[in-house]
């Protein structure tokens, strides 16, 4: 209590400290009858801080982090395979069943073919955006997140190609059935054209059926996990889980160079630390300017899906 008093506050002060260290070490000392070892190094801890700056992610380091992939793994099987061509055909049987009906009722047998090379056109896109989806799938359950040309906007999904298909099957339905009318294209009367006008709410479904596959965020309630990372202006929202965002046009770029004629790997190696590390994440130029090829979907999943259980 003396030594107390006579002590100066600032000395008080550092020999209370030592103290406590002292006993903090006497204490563990005690319980295993050795010094605590420091778990990680300084050195140790610079390297991981920069690793997280650089924002490389691993196969190795998403497996570490995400133990249990069991249900991940069951959603994504189930929304391919077999399931995959059963959606696209109820998909394709709604939009094929009231065109056929209007076949008979068309004149001109040249626009009638391109018609139908239209509805087969935006078949063959539901069934690559079926396939687009299988691929983030694929990707998620070995920490890449794909991201897409974003269309939650109306300005967005109004330019993507498919609709175009839509427009323009409507304005050619719309010609044709202008032409039963008017064969020779010499009467123009006014009631012939609002037919042929008011003739485009009976295949307007044709741009709805559309838009939903193209859609692939605004008919979500809640926000997608793209849409987060996206809002977010994060790439390395996820980061410490693993994760990585790489851009479809990326991938597609990817595969192309990888695959064989027939879409599988050619190299005969390939592992997942190739898209985690490798290749850039930001949307090409070329994307950018011209959008998405129309088999980039149906070839990346016949190239990932072999390896969609690979750990390394």
């Amino acid at each position: 209590m003396l030594k107390g008093l006579f002590t100066p506050p600032q000395d008080e002060e550092h020999i209370n400290r030592d103290a406590l260290r002292e006993e903090s070490l006497d204490t563990q000392e005690g319980n295993d009858g050795s010094v605590p070892v420091v778990v990680e190094s300084e050195q140790q801890h610079e390297q991981q801080k920069k690793r997280r700056e650089e924002g490389k992610t691993s196969i190795e380091l998403f497996l570490a982090q995400n133990k249990s992939l069991s249900e991940m793994k069951v959603e994504r099987d189930g929304q391919a395979g077999i399931m995959l061509w059963v959606n696209v055909g109820i998909f394709c049987f709604l939009l094929f069943s009231p065109i056929i009906a209007l076949i008979p009722t068309m004149s001109n047998a040249a626009f009638m073919a391109i018609e139908l090379s239209l509805i087969i056109l935006i078949g063959w896109s539901k069934i690559e955006y079926a396939h687009r989806a299988t691929v983030w799938n694929v990707c998620l359950t070995r920490g890449i997140i794909v991201d897409f040309p974003k269309t939650h906007k109306v300005t967005m999904w109004l330019r993507q190609l498919p609709m175009f298909f839509a427009y323009f099957f409507l304005f050619l339905h719309a010609f044709t059935v202008y032409l039963t009318l008017d064969p020779e294209l010499e009467k123009g009367e006014l009631s012939d054209i609002l037919q042929a006008i008011l003739s485009i709410l009976a295949v307007l479904f044709v741009l709805l059926m559309t838009k939903e596959f193209v859609v692939i965020e605004g008919a979500n309630s809640l926000l997608t996990l793209n849409m987060v990372v996206y809002l977010f202006q994060d790439e390395n929202l996820l980061r410490e889980k693993g994760f990585r965002v790489v851009h479809m046009s990326r991938l597609q770029d990817f595969v192309k160079d990888r695959s064989n004629r027939f879409g599988r790997e050619k190299t005969g190696h390939f592992s997942w630390n190739e898209i985690h590390r490798d290749i850039e994440s930001s949307e090409t130029e070329e994307c950018k300017l011209r959008g998405l090829s129309l088999i980039c979907g149906s070839r990346s999943a016949r190239f990932l899906w072999p390896f969609r259980d690979l750990d390394a």
